[in-house]
């Protein structure tokens, strides 16, 4: 894992347009890589500066982008929360799984995290199953702010 650039603008867009990011994260109208290098200066690089939290790049051994990951301080919840997606050239490969395994216990070890969130659509299966591999336990319910969809929210003691 690292950190995000703009040089990863491409791989954003393809990751953002893809149906998976579309279907259970939403449309961020990112359209061009320029709108993209825009969303990665302006949403993902601040983190960098001013926290220990945000997002990160999955890649694979050989140097592919496989998709992102992170944590992150939302107002409404009481600890971090685990994010990722992946380009669907790596589904069922468990780049995913290995990557929140490691960021877990960044957040244990080095963060001193005692509990994670994670939240998802009720359709998102296949998050569903990997947030409980990892350990995660159905906490409740979450409405997102933005598009007051309700969310299942998951907690996962480290």
């Amino acid at each position: 894992m690292r950190q995000v650039t703009t040089d990863d603008a491409f791989h954003i867009l393809e990751l953002m347009n893809s149906e998976g990011w579309l279907t259970y994260i939403g449309n961020r109208n990112i359209n061009s890589i320029e709108d993209a290098k825009n969303y990665i200066i302006e949403k993902y690089l601040p983190f960098y500066k001013t926290s220990s939290l945000g997002p990160y790049v999955i890649q694979s051994k050989l140097g592919d982008f496989v998709g992102t990951i992170g944590l992150y301080k939302r107002e409404s919840l009481s600890m971090p929360d685990l994010g990722f997606a992946i380009l669907p050239a790596f589904y069922k490969k468990g780049y995913t799984y290995e990557a929140s395994i490691a960021l877990l216990n960044y957040a244990k070890v080095e963060l001193k995290y005692s509990e994670i969130s994670a939240i998802t659509l009720k359709s998102n299966i296949a998050s569903i199953k990997l947030l409980e591999k990892l350990g995660f336990k159905k906490s409740g319910t979450y409405i997102d702010a933005t598009t007051n969809e309700l969310l299942l929210c998951y907690k996962c003691k480290l």
